[in-house]
């Protein structure tokens, strides 16, 4: 498990500068879907921060803020201003059994999914959050919880694909 606690969001604000995600957490060479054997699912846990102005840097690609194929809690978390593809702030793969995303006592506005960079080929998915099933077959469940959190100004920019989830996809 890891778990980074900022002094809180009104203290502490990680400024991306549109020149790459604040955070990733994912395996060196993919376990095989679904992962039920080689390296297991654990809990990343941010808090108490502001991350603003992620962006990727990659056509196709996931995740302005963070990207994650573990369990993640964000809590007292300000997202804010980020693009990707797709989750222009948060990108949560479902690739473990059992795997959660929580996120409470957050703030989430002015994010983006949206043409980064390149020639995108995929759909535009979540404005502030997607969450994508990593395996095909067969599919693993997660439980996703949002609490005491604002949504705000979140978007989806399609370009000449369909957009979905101005705020979840």
């Amino acid at each position: 498990p890891l778990t980074i606690q900022g002094p809180g969001m009104t203290n502490l604000a990680l400024d991306g500068n549109a020149n790459g995600r604040h955070f990733a957490a994912y395996p060196g060479g993919a376990p095989p879907c679904p992962a039920t054997s080689g390296p297991a699912d654990f809990v990343v846990t941010l808090s108490g921060m502001t991350l603003m102005n992620g962006r990727t840097n990659q056509a196709n690609t996931a995740g302005g803020s963070i990207f994650s194929v573990y369990s993640l809690v964000l809590d007292g978390v300000d997202l804010r201003n980020n693009a990707a593809a797709f989750g222009g702030a948060v990108a949560f793969h479902i690739q473990f059994p059992g795997q959660s995303l929580t996120i409470r006592d957050s703030l989430i506005s002015g994010n983006e999914a949206r043409t980064t960079v390149g020639a995108d080929t995929f759909d535009r998915v979540g404005g502030a959050i997607v969450v994508w099933d990593h395996c095909a077959t067969p599919r693993q469940p997660a439980l996703v919880t949002v609490e005491r959190t604002r949504m705000l100004q979140n978007r989806v920019k399609p370009g000449s694909r369909d957009g979905r989830g101005g705020a979840i996809g």
